[in-house]
């Protein structure tokens, strides 16, 4: 069996092929891709944003200079969310630039969503919209 060794954040991993995961585990559900499972964790989160800051698809596109349909792609997974776009959403949402998601309520995250993070106490704590500071 083929494995590679992961370091992240001081605790070490093992991949190994999906078919020798299946084998060890038992596991009968399809593995995620990876890049499927990032674009689907990115989009979430620009949605809890939004929640975070108080604001409807439509408020936070009027904020944005978007439409509402273009706030709905981005956080159904249907259109490609970058860095830029995450930067303008956490601006309009007067959140700051190195904002971390809080943890969700059961039930509203994919299964596959939910393995991220370890342990709970670890988890970043529900973050409030920063103040909106004037301009001198």
């Amino acid at each position: 069996m083929k494995t590679i060794k992961l370091n992240i954040d001081g605790n070490e991993y093992v991949a190994v092929p999906v078919a020798d995961y299946r084998r060890l585990t038992g596991a009968k559900e399809d593995v995620v891709p990876a890049k499927d499972f990032f674009r689907d964790l990115l989009s979430h989160n620009v949605a809890l944003a939004r929640k975070t800051a108080g604001l409807t698809q439509k408020g936070l596109a009027e904020r944005m200079g978007v439409s509402q349909p273009t706030i709905a792609q981005a956080e159904s997974g249907k259109m490609t969310i970058s860095a830029d776009y995450v930067e303008r959403v956490l601006t309009a949402c007067k959140l700051p630039l190195d904002w971390v998601a809080p943890t969700e309520e059961e039930g509203s995250l994919p299964p596959y969503l939910k393995v991220l993070g370890g342990d709970e106490k670890k988890r970043a704590p529900k973050a409030k919209a920063a103040p909106v500071r004037k301009r001198a």
